[in-house]
């Protein structure tokens, strides 16, 4: 930061001696009236070592500042812009975070990363709206805007009249934003990071103070978004097996006796269960989801669902990228409205640096709006089984070791009441090929029942007709 090149900060520090030769200084303001000096004194504005610059001493401007910049192109802000310049090359693993206070009447506050070059170009946009509950991300490039990218934090936890901080973490490929010390968004680069000078916050904040670091890896874990810790529980049998049958096959899976049912015990949703808050994020003891143990987890739909996902991964970290050993999403897009319960339900992985080939499927997979579910993911010999109220979905072949997973990672439309591991499910096993035949023959007997029934109605439809042009006959 160069106070010398920031005629704001000039105007502030003379603020600060009018206040003092009043008599009505504080001895918080004579300490910030000491600091500026001693960068004024020296010639530079460079903070030493810390790389933190605490400017909450210039955004109180008075109302004749204010009025000045006023008439400035500030997009319709009414504070004047804070703008720190002269930043260093931005490396990948740099953080940014901007702390405030929002004001009472907060609407909406932006903060820029600039590159200054003739057109001034934004290589990053990030601008909250409070009122209508979502952040804008977005890019100028010689004088142009880019395609913005809107979208809503789950829950959204920015509000008036509080503290509130907005991390961007540089990486090589995109820009990872962060909101309370939760991952938010991510914003590929549109133009090139390393030549970012400037940051320029402006708004309806106040309190402002900007911290420039070097991480290992994001986003750093504050009390609220510490994992939480999950226990593996009792064993759960099922008495009702179903005999091995074609055993000369190696590929078994371990299901119950009614082969599209999971004999587990439902939780009923009450209104003293405590919901967890979204994203979800916890823990397990490396090792303990293997063969034989489920993972359960029991919510309630919300009333107009987008989408939600289960991550079952190594690590707990958005940066450097997590191992994903099971990515299972289900997207209730605009093309699937009207038809409820049914959605595109995506399976991926992330292994080895890079995302796999994505499984979807569109199904009912019976998640209806505003209704209690429960879906257990069952480690299996040589893939997850995928079981949504009790009903058997799909699979995913295994990616990787799954002794290696020891986090799981929940975030969407939903309200969460319980996520379980059971230490041991006894289930006696068939094979992938009978479970295809049995699949095939009750969609065929399924088809035959249609048939059936329309053939009746129609025999019936014709003895009516012939007994109607008999009575006209009489």
């Amino acid at each position: 930061m160069h106070i010398r090149d920031s005629q704001l900060a000039y105007k502030s520090y003379l603020n600060l001696l009018e206040i003092l030769s009043r008599g009505e200084g504080t001895k918080r303001e004579e300490s910030e009236l000491n600091k500026t000096n001693f960068f004024f004194a020296k010639g530079t504005t460079t903070v030493p070592t810390l790389e933190v610059w605490d400017i909450h001493w210039v955004i109180e401007q008075s109302r004749e500042t204010e009025r000045k910049y006023a008439s400035m192109d500030t997009e319709s802000f009414s504070a004047a812009p804070i703008a720190l310049r002269g930043l260093q090359q931005l490396i990948p693993g740099t953080s940014i975070k901007v702390f405030g206070y929002t004001k009472s009447y907060c609407e909406k506050f932006s903060i820029d990363l600039i590159i200054e070059n003739e057109s001034r170009d934004i290589a990053l946009h990030v601008r909250p709206q409070l009122p209508q509950y979502y952040i804008t991300r977005n890019s100028k490039i010689r004088g142009v805007w880019g395609e913005p990218e809107i979208s809503s934090a789950l829950p959204f936890n920015l509000k008036r009249s509080n503290d509130v901080c907005i991390q961007i973490l540089v990486t090589e490929r995109r820009f990872l934003i962060g909101v309370n010390g939760s991952h938010f968004c991510k914003f590929y680069h549109r133009s090139v990071y390393r030549d970012i000078e400037t940051i320029e916050v402006k708004g309806d904040l106040e309190g402002i103070s900007v911290e420039r670091a070097k991480l290992a890896y994001y986003p750093p874990r504050l009390p609220q978004t510490r994992p939480i810790n999950i226990g593996v529980g009792g064993s759960l049998r099922s008495d009702n097996t179903l005999a091995p049958t074609d055993s000369e096959m190696d590929e078994t899976i371990n299901v119950p006796k009614e082969w599209l049912k999971v004999s587990l015990p439902t939780r009923t949703p009450c209104p003293t269960i405590t919901e967890f808050k979204l994203p979800f994020l916890g823990t397990i003891p490396r090792g303990s989801f293997s063969n034989g143990r489920m993972l359960k987890v029991d919510g309630r739909m919300k009333l107009l669902p987008q989408s939600f996902l289960i991550n079952i991964q190594k690590g707990c970290n958005v940066w450097p990228h997590a191992k994903i050993a099971l990515h299972l999403k289900a997207d209730f897009s605009l093309q699937n409205a009207g038809v409820i319960g049914r959605a595109t339900l995506l399976r991926n992985a992330y292994v080895n640096g890079q995302w796999g080939e994505g499984k979807r499927s569109y199904i009912n997979c019976e998640l209806h709006p505003g209704k209690a579910f429960s879906i257990c993911i069952l480690s299996a010999q040589k893939s997850y089984q995928i079981y949504i109220n009790h009903n058997l979905v799909t699979e995913f072949l295994f990616p990787c070791d799954p002794r290696i997973i020891d986090t799981i990672y929940i975030e969407g439309d939903v309200k969460l009441w319980n996520v379980s591991l059971f230490e041991e499910i006894l289930f006696q096993t068939i094979n992938m090929k009978a479970l295809s035949e049995m699949t095939w023959m009750s969609f065929l007997i399924s088809k035959r029942k249609i048939l059936f029934v329309g053939i009746v109605i129609l025999l019936w439809l014709r003895l009516s007709c012939k007994n109607t042009v008999a009575i006209h006959k009489d």
